[in-house]
């Protein structure tokens, strides 16, 4: 196969401007989200507008990591049973914006791959935060929405790129083990990362979100919001080992974030089993959000 001649980081730029604009629903509820007091009839309006929305947020409070099973049957239950007004606005709002987004479904890059990667992210992002310290952890919805959102550079690719998408996705089937970054760069000029970080911003999407797209891969970052950069390398961590990270710095857990965030590896192990075993959820609302 012929190798794409990298277009420059500029040309890139500029093609990201032809980006669909944000959906309808995910507007609204980023309105609903800067107003704490917000009538919890006027999110339930708002999201019931789409129906596979509603359909896909019901599945998940009906999961197993809840055990439900089945007894809940509308939004109101999921909101005031389950889930909880936050939680239901972040997961509202991650899926109504990967919705604009249509890529191939297969391949190690392709919409199930990468629905798959971050609904495992999401849930051990949201296991996680509520195991650290009380007066400590992060807002646990918020949590779940980086972890949901983090590969958008990825589907921006698949939207926007399609001959470079196709390259990225049939070398990495040809040689799982390369690295990602590395052969972004070849065949695109940019990261997915970097991408992703544009389109926050360009979306106005919110401030914990742009922090971690932007300083994704640092280490040593101090600063507002670093405890969802934190949690996030953790979660990768975790993940890399079972092929469910395309951004993990390393697949050992760092005892230095461990420490600063007040979280116990031993029970991080066990949490992320639970969620690991979990897979037939996991697989049904991955199959619902690529449907």
């Amino acid at each position: 196969m012929e190798t794409i001649k990298p277009v420059s980081f500029k040309d890139r730029i500029k093609a990201l401007h032809s980006l669909p604009p944000m959906p309808e629903t995910a507007t609204q509820i980023l309105d609903l989200r800067a107003h704490p007091d917000v009538n919890i009839e006027k999110i339930v309006s708002v999201i019931e507008k789409d129906p596979l929305l509603t359909a896909q947020i019901v599945s998940y409070a009906n999961s197993a990591f809840f055990g439900q099973a089945g007894s809940v049957k509308s939004l109101k239950d999921a909101i005031f049973r389950v889930l909880g007004v936050d939680a239901v606005m972040n997961m509202a709002l991650a899926l109504s914006v990967g919705s604009s987004f249509r890529i191939p479904q297969y391949g190690p890059l392709g919409a199930k791959a990468l629905w798959r990667s971050s609904v495992y992210t999401a849930s051990l992002m949201q296991r996680f935060s509520m195991l650290m310290p009380w007066g400590e952890r992060p807002n646990p919805g918020t949590a779940y929405l980086v972890g949901l959102l983090q590969n958008i550079g990825l589907l921006v690719i698949g939207h926007l790129f399609t001959n470079e998408y196709n390259e990225l996705n049939e070398q990495m089937e040809n040689d799982p083990q390369q690295n990602l970054l590395t052969l972004e760069q070849e065949v695109m000029a940019i990261h997915h990362p970097e991408i992703g970080k544009i389109v926050m911003r360009m979306w106005n999407m919110p401030s914990e979100l742009v922090t971690v797209a932007t300083h994704f891969y640092d280490m040593d970052y101090e600063g507002e919001h670093e405890t969802y950069v934190q949690l996030l390398q953790v979660v990768n961590s975790i993940l890399a080992p079972h092929g469910l990270s395309f951004t993990a710095i390393g697949d050992e857990l760092n005892s230095d974030l461990l420490q600063k965030l007040h979280l116990d590896e031993e029970e991080l192990i066990l949490a992320a089993d639970e969620v690991l075993q979990e897979g037939e959820i996991i697989r049904d609302l991955v199959q619902q959000m690529c449907a």
